[in-house]
């Protein structure tokens, strides 16, 4: 017992002497979101992306502004913006917890022209383009990737959506698309996973459950603002959405499940008259 300090510091030191020699780019970042390392190789490309020379000790949202590295993908395009030049970062990031400490490691590489074509047809391809949210193929690739996180999923489905669509015509129809999804980033954008529109008038939003209260509690205010929203050019057009809960209280819970219990809950709001909330929670 008496060695395991001098054991662990001598870990930490090689992990250290490992990040420094590494032959790519790795950063590292407290659960103050601080950086801690930034090894010769990260160094460089952000000296000739964006002219940092010395990271540490800076805040990483000063490091990358307006990434949110909760929502950072295995392959994620990053624009660096400097001295009238635009460069294209791409990131991945492995979270680790132990008890009440959190550390985040950070890789990046500089995209060629090829690799930054791809990644953006890529991201393209994961972006519903009426709604500007992801879509389902980003859904099934996110849930995948967090299956080791404790998750909870909403459905939101717009209710009688076809009879505006039948009534007022396809055109007020996507209005009432966007108006509900600027309302679902405006709502969820800080605190979800992601947020999907899954096909026609149905989204749905994953969340990491933390607190159950405060989800049902933000759906519930977030259906009410939907209750009192207008259309700019319609004011005849009125919008409710019905919203189902699936809240796990433990990890590993699959897609099927989540969305099972999701579509059950909101058929169940449905069915109490629409314009409201339902939740189940899942403990095994």
């Amino acid at each position: 017992m008496r060695q395991a300090g001098p054991v662990a510091h001598l870990l930490s030191r090689i992990d250290n002497e490992v990040i420094r020699f590494a032959p790519f780019a790795v950063l590292v970042f407290d659960e103050d979101d601080v950086v801690e390392i930034a090894n010769p190789e990260a160094l460089r490309i952000l000296e000739g992306c964006s002219g940092l020379t010395e990271v540490v000790g800076i805040a990483v949202g000063a490091v990358f502004p307006g990434v949110d590295f909760s929502k950072v993908g295995p392959d994620s395009l990053f624009q660096i913006s400097a001295q009238g030049k635009h460069f294209a970062i791409e990131l991945q990031c492995v979270e680790i917890r132990q008890e009440d400490c959190r550390k985040t490691i950070v890789y990046l590489s500089q995209a060629g022209g090829c690799r930054q074509r791809e990644l953006l047809l890529e991201k393209e391809a994961s972006t519903d383009e009426l709604s500007g949210l992801a879509n389902r193929r980003a859904f099934q690739r996110t849930m995948e990737s967090n299956q080791h996180r404790t998750l909870s999923l909403a459905i939101v489905d717009i209710d009688e959506f076809k009879l505006v669509n039948d009534r007022h015509g396809h055109t007020a129809g996507d209005d009432v698309i966007q108006l509900v999804s600027s309302q679902l980033q405006q709502f969820f954008n800080d605190n979800a996973i992601l947020i999907t529109r899954m096909g026609g008038d149905e989204f749905s939003i994953l969340f990491e459950t933390i607190d159950v209260e405060l989800i049902v509690e933000s759906l519930n205010e977030f259906r009410e603002k939907i209750d009192s929203s207008q259309l700019p050019h319609q004011p005849d057009v009125k919008v409710n959405v019905s919203i189902g809960i699936a809240i796990s209280m433990r990890a590993s819970v699959g897609t099927r499940r989540l969305l099972t219990e999701a579509d059950q809950q909101l058929y169940i709001a449905k069915q109490a008259g629409r314009n409201r909330v339902a939740h189940v929670l899942l403990d095994q």
